[in-house]
């Protein structure tokens, strides 16, 4: 499985849901199909998301994040030029850079701020404020899930993994549905899941060790 055709399908054949099922329609499967993928994405790093790099636009030092760049779900790093932004608690920065305090200069640190309001993403701010405005920082970021739309469309993570996908969604309906016994058994699936998926990336080549005999040449 590796499509949403065959994600949508193997969730049906995991509940024992057939088409005709009016509670268990197409929409309502994808829908959970998305939303597991998304949290799946929000567990861990994973490898095959990618980084992404980003020049992003600083006004009055707040971060404006144009369009046509995939919208962030996590920061790894900012940089002013060739300098390092480190990131620090909201309430720290607010504290240490009020309007009245901090000036301008090379921004030193960022906070992720929350949402301003409804219609706008997450607030980024940098402090101090750039001595120049606009200036650009450089971010280093994991995209968020693009949704899965089409039945062609596929998610980002390995074939072998997809499964994860299945036992989550499965656990979502299932709760949905208020089937606990059901979805305890699709959630130790899913932890089985991502307990694999965090093995396989721990897995490495460590620098080999001769092994010395007593008497040996070497």
């Amino acid at each position: 499985m590796s499509n949403l055709l065959q994600l949508r399908r193997a969730v049906r054949s995991r509940m024992g849901v057939p088409t005709s099922d009016q509670m268990f329609t197409d929409d309502v499967i994808d829908d959970h199909i998305n939303l597991a993928n998304d949290l799946i994405a929000s567990e861990h790093n994973w490898p095959w998301d990618g980084q992404v790099e980003a020049a992003i636009p600083v006004v009055d030092g707040e971060l404006v994040w144009p369009a046509d760049v995939s919208v962030w779900r996590t920061i790894r790093s900012i940089y002013y030029g060739d300098i390092e932004v480190h990131e620090r608690p909201a309430s720290d920065l607010m504290r240490t850079f009020s309007d009245d305090v901090g000036g301008t200069g090379s921004p030193s640190v960022w906070a992720d701020v929350g949402y301003k309001d409804s219609s706008a993403g997450r607030s980024i701010l940098v402090r101090p404020k750039p001595a120049v405005d606009p200036a650009t920082v450089l971010v280093v970021f994991y995209a968020e899930t693009t949704p899965l739309v089409e039945d062609t469309d596929r998610p980002l993570m390995p074939r072998q993994y997809c499964g994860s996908i299945v036992a989550k969604a499965a656990e979502l309906l299932a709760t949905r549905e208020d089937n606990r016994a059901a979805a305890e058994a699709h959630a130790r699936e899913y932890a089985q899941w991502l307990a694999r998926m965090r093995k396989a990336l721990r897995r490495s080549t460590g620098p080999s060790t001769p092994r010395v005999r007593e008497g040996s040449w070497i």
